[in-house]
């Protein structure tokens, strides 16, 4: 019998690229979730897809003072992120290396781990949500609805994505791809918000236009 790989909360940096004091606030929220219904080491199922894997994640108990600081919510919603960070390494080799901007409506860029490379245009999009209690149906429910608004908010992004829902007590990580290959707007073009011209076969170049910057025109013509 193959013995399960065993995750460590306590240790995010390295390979995960955000701020040291960032992490250990996230590992901290992670303490306090899993420490509600679990005691260390407690063995979780990542899924993805049919395929799933049994690991061991392991933590050291919160202290009091996390316990008053992170109330279980904000600790379930933001102690998944890294309990995904741990699994994602694990599983795809993946770290992650900055916060998302609110506008990309996703939550870190990830890299393949031992990366530093600033190009974020080769960057995965992950969007993470936890469940601190309700089970099996709660975690594939709250998954699905992520992934669903991840879907519809950047369907103009050519990024790959994932989104990965935590269950705290049912013990389950759950990761769901997303498109591989978007199509529209790369990151750059996006923060830059200005036009950029696509050339037509047989034709002149077309100017096309950030989404954004075409919904206020309309509504600004609707005004009129």
């Amino acid at each position: 019998m193959t013995t399960p790989a065993q995750l460590n909360i306590d240790q995010l940096y390295p390979p995960h690229l955000l701020d040291e004091a960032e992490l250990d606030a996230l590992s901290g929220c992670a303490r306090v979730g899993l420490s509600a219904d679990n005691a260390p080491p407690q063995t979780f199922r990542i899924e993805e897809e049919a395929a799933q894997e049994l690991v061991e994640l392991t933590w050291t108990a919160p202290s009091n003072a996390q316990r008053r600081t992170y109330p279980l919510k904000k600790a379930a919603e933001d102690g998944a992120a890294a309990c995904a960070f741990v699994a994602l390494n694990h599983a795809a080799d993946l770290a992650a290396y900055a916060r998302c901007e609110e506008g990309f409506h996703a939550d870190y860029f990830m890299l393949p781990a031992g990366q530093t490379s600033r190009d974020i245009e080769h960057c995965t999009l992950l969007e993470v949500t936890g469940v601190a209690a309700g089970g099996r149906r709660a975690v594939a429910n709250r998954l699905s609805r992520r992934s669903r608004r991840l879907r519809r908010r950047q369907k103009h992004l050519r990024n790959a994505a994932m989104t990965c829902a935590v269950g705290f007590d049912s013990c389950m990580i759950r990761i769901k791809r997303e498109k591989a290959e978007w199509t529209g707007l790369t990151i750059t073009e996006r923060l830059s918000g200005s036009l950029f011209a696509q050339p037509k076969r047989d034709g002149p170049t077309i100017l096309r236009l950030c989404p954004v910057y075409c919904w206020r025109r309309q509504r600004q013509k609707n005004r009129r």
